[in-house]
């Protein structure tokens, strides 16, 4: 449960940045927006989410990964349905900075996890080897399956965007749990002190 977590908010991440690249024509042609200005709705999501995995990193190290996780999963599902309904660019535009900063959120957390929530070695590796396949299914999902939804609109798009964020929270709830790595972390570190002290 905690690799399919993980590997859903991955693959999100990665389907959110391609899919929306497909379909960028069609809501030029239904929004009525100049080139210049439709960049902005790639480049938007583009710039939050890089200006803010510094503050994100800091956040999921003071309140815990899982919490994070799933705090950024529902800003990004969020935006995404905001996206999917904007009725003119202003909306659709604060949409994207949304998806941004909820995906600049999740992604230090799933980093956070990845380290904390498996057991160095064997469990660890098999939990990076799945996140990096699910980032490489997200590009071939956004790839071959984007131009096929682009047949039912871009606003179809957005909706399934908010599907994987979404099945992230699900899982991470259940996977993660209570699951406090700072307080496991120094646990062990009690644990070890009061060990080497003499009796």
């Amino acid at each position: 449960l905690r690799i399919a977590a993980l590997g859903f908010g991955q693959l999100g991440v990665v389907v959110a940045f391609q899919a929306v690249a497909i379909v960028l024509p069609s809501i030029g042609a239904d929004l009525r927006i100049s080139p210049a200005l439709l960049q902005w709705v790639v480049g938007a999501t583009a710039l939050t989410y890089a200006g803010g995995l510094l503050v994100a990193g800091r956040l999921a190290d003071r309140y815990g990964g899982p919490r994070i996780l799933v705090a950024g999963s529902l800003l990004m599902a969020a935006g995404s349905i905001a996206a999917a309904i904007a009725p003119h660019f202003a909306v659709l535009l604060l949409a994207r900075v949304a998806q941004g900063i909820g995906m600049a959120l999740y992604t230090p957390a799933m980093v956070s996890l990845l380290a904390t929530g498996f057991a160095a070695g064997a469990d660890r590796h098999r939990a990076l080897i799945w996140w990096n396949v699910a980032g490489g299914a997200g590009g071939l999902i956004a790839v071959t399956g984007g131009g096929m939804i682009a047949n039912h609109g871009w606003r179809a798009t957005f909706l399934l965007l908010a599907l994987a964020p979404l099945v992230t929270v699900l899982l991470a709830k259940a996977a993660f749990g209570r699951f406090q790595p700072e307080q496991r972390s120094a646990q062990r570190r009690v644990d070890v002190l009061n060990a080497s002290l003499p009796s």
